[in-house]
Protein backbone atom coordinates (compact mmCIF):
# COMPACT_ATOMS: atom_id res chain seq x y z
CA UNK A 1 0.00 0.00 0.00
CA UNK A 2 1.33 3.83 -0.86
CA UNK A 3 2.32 5.92 1.88
CA UNK A 4 -0.34 8.23 1.31
CA UNK A 5 -3.12 5.74 1.50
CA UNK A 6 -1.52 4.22 4.76
CA UNK A 7 -1.67 7.66 5.97
CA UNK A 8 -5.45 8.40 5.29
CA UNK A 9 -6.35 5.13 6.57
CA UNK A 10 -4.32 5.59 9.63
CA UNK A 11 -6.00 9.08 10.07
CA UNK A 12 -9.39 7.40 9.29
CA UNK A 13 -8.75 5.12 12.23
CA UNK A 14 -7.87 7.75 14.66
CA UNK A 15 -10.66 10.10 13.74
CA UNK A 16 -13.29 6.77 14.09
CA UNK A 17 -11.26 6.07 17.86
CA UNK A 18 -11.41 9.26 18.64
CA UNK A 19 -15.69 9.72 17.67
CA UNK A 20 -15.93 6.46 19.92
CA UNK A 21 -14.22 7.43 22.84
CA UNK A 22 -15.53 10.66 22.88
CA UNK A 23 -19.54 9.29 23.15
CA UNK A 24 -20.60 9.35 26.92
CA UNK A 25 -22.15 5.86 26.25
CA UNK A 26 -20.46 3.36 27.94
CA UNK A 27 -21.70 -0.49 26.48
CA UNK A 28 -21.02 -2.20 29.86
CA UNK A 29 -23.62 0.33 31.75
CA UNK A 30 -26.86 -1.61 29.82
CA UNK A 31 -25.80 -5.31 29.96
CA UNK A 32 -28.77 -5.82 32.29
CA UNK A 33 -30.91 -2.82 30.20
CA UNK A 34 -34.06 -5.00 28.80
CA UNK A 35 -37.24 -3.93 26.37
CA UNK A 36 -40.43 -5.92 27.39
CA UNK A 37 -43.76 -5.89 26.02
CA UNK A 38 -43.05 -4.43 22.62
CA UNK A 39 -46.07 -4.04 20.80
CA UNK A 40 -48.63 -1.97 18.73
CA UNK A 41 -51.55 -0.67 20.20
CA UNK A 42 -55.20 -0.19 18.08
CA UNK A 43 -54.68 3.48 17.75
CA UNK A 44 -51.16 3.20 15.94
CA UNK A 45 -48.67 3.31 19.09
CA UNK A 46 -45.68 1.69 19.44
CA UNK A 47 -45.49 0.58 23.10
CA UNK A 48 -43.22 -0.68 25.31
CA UNK A 49 -41.52 -0.82 29.07
CA UNK A 50 -38.00 -0.81 30.10
CA UNK A 51 -36.10 -2.19 32.87
CA UNK A 52 -32.54 -2.05 34.02
CA UNK A 53 -32.18 1.38 32.08
CA UNK A 54 -28.96 3.22 33.17
CA UNK A 55 -29.03 7.18 32.45
CA UNK A 56 -31.77 9.01 30.38
CA UNK A 57 -30.02 8.39 26.80
CA UNK A 58 -31.79 9.11 23.76
CA UNK A 59 -33.57 6.28 22.45
CA UNK A 60 -33.98 5.54 18.71
CA UNK A 61 -36.92 4.05 16.81
CA UNK A 62 -36.46 1.67 14.04
CA UNK A 63 -38.57 -0.08 11.57
CA UNK A 64 -37.36 -2.12 8.69
CA UNK A 65 -38.01 -0.82 5.27
CA UNK A 66 -36.30 -1.29 2.02
CA UNK A 67 -33.96 -4.43 3.38
CA UNK A 68 -32.92 -2.25 5.80
CA UNK A 69 -33.40 -0.97 9.15
CA UNK A 70 -34.82 3.15 9.20
CA UNK A 71 -34.76 5.51 11.86
CA UNK A 72 -38.01 6.55 12.39
CA UNK A 73 -37.85 8.02 15.62
CA UNK A 74 -36.06 9.26 18.40
CA UNK A 75 -37.06 10.70 22.30
CA UNK A 76 -35.35 11.18 25.43
CA UNK A 77 -35.00 7.76 28.12
CA UNK A 78 -35.95 8.18 31.41
CA UNK A 79 -33.10 6.52 33.22
CA UNK A 80 -35.46 4.86 35.94
CA UNK A 81 -35.62 1.06 36.91
CA UNK A 82 -38.36 0.38 34.88
CA UNK A 83 -40.12 2.43 32.27
CA UNK A 84 -42.85 3.14 30.01
CA UNK A 85 -42.75 4.55 26.26
CA UNK A 86 -44.68 5.21 23.87
CA UNK A 87 -44.10 6.52 20.00
CA UNK A 88 -46.75 7.23 17.12
CA UNK A 89 -45.59 4.80 14.19
CA UNK A 90 -46.70 5.23 10.37
CA UNK A 91 -46.46 1.69 9.05
CA UNK A 92 -46.02 0.65 5.63
CA UNK A 93 -48.14 -1.49 3.23
CA UNK A 94 -48.32 -5.02 4.66
CA UNK A 95 -45.60 -7.27 7.57
CA UNK A 96 -44.03 -3.95 9.40
CA UNK A 97 -41.12 -4.63 12.14
CA UNK A 98 -40.04 -2.51 14.52
CA UNK A 99 -37.18 -2.26 17.25
CA UNK A 100 -36.10 0.34 19.67
CA UNK A 101 -32.57 0.88 21.75
CA UNK A 102 -29.55 3.16 21.58
CA UNK A 103 -27.92 3.49 18.12
CA UNK A 104 -24.84 4.74 19.11
CA UNK A 105 -24.38 1.38 20.61
CA UNK A 106 -25.54 -0.94 18.39
CA UNK A 107 -28.17 -2.14 21.28
CA UNK A 108 -31.36 -2.88 20.28
CA UNK A 109 -34.52 -4.90 21.75
CA UNK A 110 -35.76 -7.94 19.20
CA UNK A 111 -38.16 -6.77 16.81
CA UNK A 112 -41.81 -6.97 16.78
CA UNK A 113 -43.95 -7.95 13.59
CA UNK A 114 -47.68 -6.05 13.22
CA UNK A 115 -49.30 -6.31 10.02
CA UNK A 116 -51.79 -2.98 9.60
CA UNK A 117 -54.60 -3.51 7.34
CA UNK A 118 -53.04 -0.72 4.74
CA UNK A 119 -53.37 -1.19 0.99
CA UNK A 120 -50.50 -1.64 -0.98
CA UNK A 121 -48.75 1.33 -2.09
CA UNK A 122 -48.74 0.68 -5.92
CA UNK A 123 -47.36 3.37 -8.85
CA UNK A 124 -49.41 1.20 -11.00
CA UNK A 125 -46.27 0.57 -12.65
CA UNK A 126 -43.07 -0.34 -12.48
CA UNK A 127 -40.60 2.65 -12.05
CA UNK A 128 -37.83 1.17 -14.04
CA UNK A 129 -39.98 0.71 -16.84
CA UNK A 130 -40.71 4.79 -16.92
CA UNK A 131 -38.72 7.82 -17.53
CA UNK A 132 -39.70 10.82 -15.28
CA UNK A 133 -40.01 14.62 -16.52
CA UNK A 134 -41.38 15.99 -13.48
CA UNK A 135 -42.94 14.31 -10.81
CA UNK A 136 -43.64 10.77 -8.68
CA UNK A 137 -47.02 10.68 -8.10
CA UNK A 138 -47.50 7.47 -5.28
CA UNK A 139 -51.04 6.86 -4.52
CA UNK A 140 -51.19 7.71 -0.83
CA UNK A 141 -48.92 9.53 1.60
CA UNK A 142 -45.23 7.31 1.66
CA UNK A 143 -42.16 7.41 3.36
CA UNK A 144 -39.43 7.90 0.30
CA UNK A 145 -35.82 8.30 -0.68
CA UNK A 146 -34.18 8.64 -3.88
CA UNK A 147 -30.55 7.79 -4.28
CA UNK A 148 -28.16 8.70 -7.53
CA UNK A 149 -26.29 6.29 -9.09
CA UNK A 150 -23.70 6.76 -6.93
CA UNK A 151 -25.84 5.37 -3.81
CA UNK A 152 -26.42 8.95 -2.31
CA UNK A 153 -29.26 10.07 -1.06
CA UNK A 154 -30.41 13.05 -2.85
CA UNK A 155 -34.05 13.52 -2.02
CA UNK A 156 -36.09 12.12 0.86
CA UNK A 157 -39.07 12.66 2.89
CA UNK A 158 -43.24 11.54 3.37
CA UNK A 159 -45.12 12.84 0.67
CA UNK A 160 -48.08 11.40 -2.29
CA UNK A 161 -46.30 13.37 -4.68
CA UNK A 162 -42.10 14.06 -5.40
CA UNK A 163 -41.11 16.61 -7.65
CA UNK A 164 -37.97 15.25 -9.38
CA UNK A 165 -37.78 18.72 -11.77
CA UNK A 166 -34.79 19.58 -9.83
CA UNK A 167 -32.61 16.53 -10.16
CA UNK A 168 -30.34 16.05 -13.40
CA UNK A 169 -31.12 13.43 -16.00
CA UNK A 170 -29.87 10.14 -15.08
CA UNK A 171 -31.11 7.00 -13.69
CA UNK A 172 -32.34 6.79 -10.02
CA UNK A 173 -33.14 4.42 -7.28
CA UNK A 174 -36.26 5.31 -5.68
CA UNK A 175 -37.41 3.57 -1.84
CA UNK A 176 -41.58 4.34 -1.17
CA UNK A 177 -43.71 2.31 0.89
CA UNK A 178 -42.01 -1.61 1.42
CA UNK A 179 -40.88 -1.42 -2.43
CA UNK A 180 -37.42 -0.44 -4.23
CA UNK A 181 -36.96 0.34 -7.66
CA UNK A 182 -35.27 2.97 -10.54
CA UNK A 183 -36.67 5.15 -12.55
CA UNK A 184 -34.73 7.58 -15.66
CA UNK A 185 -35.41 11.40 -15.19
CA UNK A 186 -35.45 13.01 -18.77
Amino acid sequence: MPMKAKLVVSLLLLQVTFLFAQTSMDRSEYKNWQVIDLKVDTNGALRWKTVNEPNKATITIQQFRWNKWVNVGHIKGQGDKSNTYEYRITPHSGENMFRVGYSELALFSKSMRVCPTIRNVNLGYRPYDRKVQDSIWLPDTSMYEIYDAYGTIVMKGRVKSISVKKLKRGAYYINYDKEMGKFLKK
